[in-house]
């Protein structure tokens, strides 16, 4: 037979060598997620974030385009109107009072995809989707107290826009497009969250509270997301710390906690006033 090459065994030092060359390789990888890995969640937010300018827009569309079908009266936050769903049926309450449904048809329908947040915590389309939960969810909470008007009161502190209101308090809420004293400042729509019922918070709900109504509604503590989402009238700032906000004359922008807490911004009567901290009956 022929003599086969001889191989000496591997010493110690050449074992060894192997193994740290592996090591090596497993500290390069862990080193290059860690690198890529804020570099894909930033990717992603900031998907997110445009996404939700967009419907933000969308939605300010279907506010103006309301208004222009409706002699420049704003779509109620919250009445109970007849509201078709996606399969051209009356939607039954509380799911035809919330804005979603109402607004759909001047925000370009069901095609144009008006997000919610389903109960896995995902934003995404409507399609497929529950009604109700639509209507419950979406990714933009509305200023239904001071825009539109809340005919239940219930985000309002019990407060329901009526003459008997109206006289006691102000115009309190802005219901025609030229009541606005500054609309580029008026929040109509913002990022929104609610509790859900496992008891996880999802990114959507169908209003926002402003900081001060007829009382203080937001907490005085510095806005975390462990919070109950009531505790800042149900706004998010999940965008690096911000909310994005779509106000009356169009113009949408990332807003902080210390800007939001200005109720000049969600006020009509606050903004006339020119008084930050302003809230009804004082």
């Amino acid at each position: 037979m022929p003599n086969r090459p001889h191989h000496p065994p591997k010493t110690a030092w050449e074992s060894a060598f192997t193994l740290i060359e592996l090591l090596v390789v497993i500290a390069i990888i862990s080193l290059l997620v860690g690198l890529l890995t804020p570099m894909v969640m930033g990717a992603l937010d900031r998907g997110r974030t445009i996404n939700e300018l967009a419907l933000a827009r969308n939605l300010i569309i279907g506010i103006h385009n309301y208004a222009g079908d409706h002699g420049g009266n704003i779509l109620p936050g919250y009445r109970n109107d007849l509201a078709m769903g996606p399969d051209g049926q009356p939607l039954p309450f509380p799911t035809s009072a919330r804005y979603p449904w109402r607004l759909m048809p001047y925000a370009g329908g069901v095609d144009k995809r008006i997000m919610w947040a389903d109960g896995r915590g995902r934003n995404t389309s409507i399609h497929s989707a529950d009604a109700y939960a639509v209507s419950l969810t979406p990714t933009l909470g509305m200023n239904v107290f001071f825009v539109g008007g809340d005919d239940t009161g219930n985000s309002g502190q019990g407060i329901r826009p009526t003459a008997g209101n109206f006289a006691r308090f102000g115009k309190f809420c802005v219901t025609r497009m030229d009541e606005a004293y500054d609309p580029s400042r008026l929040v109509v729509f913002a990022s929104a969250r609610m509790n859900g019922s496992d008891g996880k918070i999802i990114p959507g709900y169908f209003m926002v509270q402003a900081p001060r109504i007829a009382g203080v509604i937001w907490s005085g503590n510095p806005f975390d997301s462990s919070l109950p989402p009531g505790q800042h009238g149900y706004v998010d700032f999940r965008h690096q710390n911000h909310a994005l906000v779509a106000h009356l004359d169009g113009n949408v922008r990332q807003l902080g906690e210390n800007e939001l807490r200005d109720m000049r911004r969600w006020s009509n009567l606050a903004a006339l006033a020119d008084d930050p901290s302003h809230s009804l009956g004082r």
